[in-house]
């Protein structure tokens, strides 16, 4: 399945996803996805709910499919 796992961090999250960016990252390589983590800010423009729509866009490019998951959420069952 061609589907990548995007995910953002910038200000006081980047240190909750350095804690679960190796989870992650193995959980996709388990299943075959791709992982595709951003540190900081990719627009400037607008408020910062907005950066997932520019990574979203960006994945599209290269993934048929793309999964949103928010900085403060984890995988709990990797093995599903």
């Amino acid at each position: 399945m061609n589907l990548t796992l995007v995910q953002c961090a910038s200000g006081r999250f980047v240190e909750l996803q350095r804690a679960i960016a190796n989870h992650h990252q193995a959980y996709c390589d388990k299943h075959g996805y791709n992982y595709l983590l951003f540190y900081g800010r990719p627009q400037t423009m607008y408020d910062a709910t907005w950066d997932k729509v520019k990574l979203i866009q960006h994945a599209l490019q290269f993934t048929e499919k793309v999964v949103w998951m928010d900085t403060d959420s984890l995988i709990v069952a990797p093995e599903v």
